[in-house]
């Protein structure tokens, strides 16, 4: 079984831990496994379906992902009822965060690109998806 974990930083990459931009040295259908962690949510809203599909590229058939991020819906709610002050929203949101993106639209984004969602939950700002690549 091959689990890889995509990272955003490059002072992160370890034998098992690989950066967004070296997946090309991953071979395609290679992976049973892959963590996203919150990598998504620093690349610029441009370059994030491109990079989530060249992950997915390297998930085999029934193989299973799994990617967190900041929900900005749970973000607004909480802004709008003044739960998060300035100081806190500056390291929430800005805290070399490019793209944000809601529960719901990440989990219909997966099932258009041909994934079985398992598991989606919301953990105060935070959102988590696991999903199976359908075989």
């Amino acid at each position: 079984m091959k689990k890889i974990h995509i990272v955003f930083n490059q002072e992160q990459v370890t034998k098992d831990h690989i950066h967004y931009s070296q997946l090309d040295m991953v071979s395609d259908a290679s992976c049973d496994h892959i963590s996203v962690g919150v990598c998504l949510d620093y690349l610029p809203v441009q370059y994030r379906i491109q990079v989530l599909q060249k992950i997915l590229s390297k998930l085999r058939y029934e193989g299973i992902i799994e990617v967190e991020g900041t929900d900005i819906i749970e973000v607004s709610r909480l802004i709008y009822y003044g739960g998060l002050v300035s100081e806190d929203m500056c390291s929430t949101l800005y805290n070399g965060k490019q793209s944000i993106d809601s529960i719901n639209n990440f989990v219909n984004l997966l099932e258009q690109l041909g994934l079985y969602i398992i598991t989606k939950q919301i953990d105060g700002l935070s959102y988590y998806i696991k999903a199976k690549r359908n075989g």
